[in-house]
């Protein structure tokens, strides 16, 4: 099966016309100047290869298939980012201190796709950068956001700009994955057909708005394919890593 991962730009294709011919992002938007302080560019040798999410000031929180197998010299974190490749005011590039994946990650399937990054000196929070807070899917919300920096298409080019877009039906089916690629208690199944994630997006946040302010419910992991009619994509769902997330990055901020 082949298999497609990460962005949060989608293409889609509308009035009968194949996504591949419109040539833009379809239901999406360029994000505004920290809009989403949480969100980090990871780089290897300076090219953007994954999102992640702030967790706390001196740990980010991406998916293991990001990181697994990376040297560490090459791997820098762009905090504050809205354009990659040049200087933006109040921008942080950190070099990484280690890696953590999970101890049960599964490379064939992405199962347990989660891993830390210890940074080599703390965050300096701010406006543009803050770290969110994790938890369960409200049920009661059935959509949620991604930003990227992946492709605009699965055969497209990679955006410079930060992209959003809405996920909707966070309850998707997911027969289309075979029983070992899809685990409901370690995974999000999510997606309505109307937009997807694509490469390079693996490691970004899923988001939900609730009352009580923002969460992460999931990290992008994995989708069969980011061309219209889109499949649901599979995120992590981060809250059934309690235990190892604590172990591995102790407390968030209080505040959160």
């Amino acid at each position: 099966m082949k298999r497609v991962f990460l962005v949060i730009i989608f293409i889609a294709s509308f009035q009968g016309v194949p996504a591949e011919d419109v040539g833009r992002i379809v239901n999406g938007a360029e994000a505004a100047r920290g809009e989403f302080p949480w969100l980090v560019s990871i780089s290897e040798n300076d090219r953007h290869i994954c999102g992640g999410f702030i967790y706390n000031d001196r740990f980010i929180v991406t998916a293991a298939s990001c990181v697994f197998e990376k040297a560490i010299t090459s791997l820098k974190v762009k905090v504050s980012g809205l354009v990659l490749g040049i200087p933006e005011p109040g921008e942080q590039n950190i070099e990484v201190f280690s890696v953590h994946i999970h101890p049960s990650y599964d490379t064939m399937f992405k199962l347990h796709d989660l891993a830390f990054v210890k940074l080599n000196r703390p965050i300096v929070f701010g406006d543009a950068a803050k770290a969110i807070r994790y938890e369960e899917p409200d049920e009661s919300i059935q959509t949620a956001t991604i930003a990227g920096w992946g492709l605009i298409s699965e055969t497209g080019d990679q955006t410079q700009r930060l992209q959003k877009t809405t996920i909707f039906n966070l309850a998707a089916n997911c027969n289309i994955y075979g029983i070992n690629e899809y685990s409901a208690n370690h995974m999000i199944c999510a997606g309505d057909g109307t937009t997807s994630p694509c490469n390079y997006d693996q490691g970004s946040p899923l988001v939900q708005a609730t009352p009580s302010g923002n969460i992460v419910i999931g990290i992008m992991s994995k989708n069969n394919g980011c061309v219209s009619p889109y499949p649901p994509t599979i995120y992590t769902r981060l809250a059934t890593y309690y235990s190892w997330i604590m172990q591995t990055a102790g407390q968030q901020p209080a505040n959160l």
